[in-house]
């Protein structure tokens, strides 16, 4: 299904285009899990939340003493959230990688085939999360510097604050990216190569490597492109929103409480659209990743595939005794995981062949130099 490599920007978008026409409902219904387990969380988390408000209105300091258990809940609930993330963007890499080779996998085969991913998978969700960790620090640190600046009204540690605090907005976003570009192809080398998870870092790592520029450029147009087509459903869902006037402080409790209930059902229908819009946008950004990475391993790993000689310029010469013989084998070597590429061109249509050419001297050809049905690749 997927053209021969290297691909271009239209050969992944079509690739993409024609993977999700064949197995639409499959590619999505893998997103309908983590999809379900957000709203029970968003669901979860908003109750808690309002049962805290309401006791804080009876009184003040059960809001404080909850606190921590509300921070672990929550910490929870992320865990449980970013665990179906992952499982579904693992099985989405493996449908795409099958879907590619021309096969028709189904939800109960995908899942099967994903067991232990998210094992293979826990080394980088825990280095991950220790980033986060690292990165919620700093900026801590950086708050609570600022705030002790201002308290003791020095100037000086003041404008300090301040100036870490903008070398660390402004450094996040290139050092984010360019993370984000070297470790792409992680979930696809643990689903597909079944790779762990330390060596589909490595992996991606070397894959990436004198390739990050296309890399990231084609995954922002196609991160792009899929934004453009999901971005007027999450729209729809926020313009209620803007209706709704929230308060301005919690001084007055009972007040609070009943502007936040009132605004209750368009919340949910907001957070609903976004869930809609992950449903679609989700199973389009995998799938065109997977065919991003299929792609890179050819162009890294592979031969090229084989060219159809260009005839010369002007008249074509008349046909030879040997013309239809077939030439020298040679296709690229097969790989245990991603089988040659596709030979260019159209295959031979249908019906009976043309006949063979006239031999100088008359008499039938040989059996030798009889030509094949229609054009065949070399073999």
């Amino acid at each position: 299904m997927l053209r021969p490599s290297p691909m271009d920007l239209t050969g992944l978008a079509v690739g993409t285009w024609e993977a999700v026409k064949r197995r639409a409902a499959l590619l999505i219904a893998i997103w309908v899990p983590p999809t379900l387990v957000s709203i029970a969380a968003s669901v979860a988390v908003g109750v808690v939340a309002f049962a805290a408000i309401g006791a804080a209105i009876n009184d003040a300091s059960a809001l404080q003493r909850s606190a921590p258990g509300l921070v672990a809940g929550l910490i929870v609930v992320v865990g449980v959230v970013a665990l179906a993330v992952a499982k579904a963007q693992g099985m989405s890499a493996l449908a795409a990688y099958e879907i590619g080779q021309g096969e028709r996998p189904t939800f109960g085969g995908v899942w099967t085939r994903s067991r232990g991913f998210l094992l293979r998978m826990a080394p980088v969700i825990a280095l991950f999360v220790a980033a986060l960790v690292l990165v919620l620090a700093l900026g801590a640190g950086v708050v609570a510097m600022g705030i002790s600046a201002v308290l003791d009204r020095s100037e000086a540690r003041i404008l300090g604050a301040l100036g870490l605090y903008f070398l660390l907005v402004t450094a996040q976003a290139p050092v984010t990216w360019w993370l984000k570009v070297k470790l792409l192809y992680t979930v696809q080398a643990v689903a597909i190569e079944q790779a762990s998870g330390f060596a589909a870092m490595r992996r991606s790592w070397t894959l990436t490597r004198g390739a990050f520029w296309r890399t990231l450029g084609y995954y922002l147009v196609g991160s792009l492109a899929i934004g453009m087509v999901v971005s007027p459903v999450v729209m729809l869902g926020q313009a209620p929103l803007i209706a709704v006037r929230f308060p301005g402080s919690f001084d007055d409790l009972p007040r609070a409480w009943a502007t936040l209930s009132s605004s209750l059902p368009w919340v949910l229908v907001a957070v609903g659209m976004q869930l809609l819009a992950q449903v679609v946008s989700e199973p389009l950004i995998q799938t065109y990743t997977t065919y991003l990475f299929i792609d890179q391993v050819r162009r890294s790993e592979l031969p090229p595939a084989p060219e159809r000689p260009r005839p010369p310029a002007g008249y074509s010469p008349a046909p030879s005794p040997r013309w239809g013989q077939s030439g020298p084998a040679y296709p690229p070597g097969p790989s245990p995981m991603y089988p040659p590429q596709p030979g260019p061109g159209y295959p031979p249509p249908p019906g009976p062949a043309y006949p063979p050419p006239p031999v100088p001297g008359g008499g039938e050809p040989s059996q030798g130099q009889r030509p094949s049905n229609g054009w065949q690749p070399p073999s």
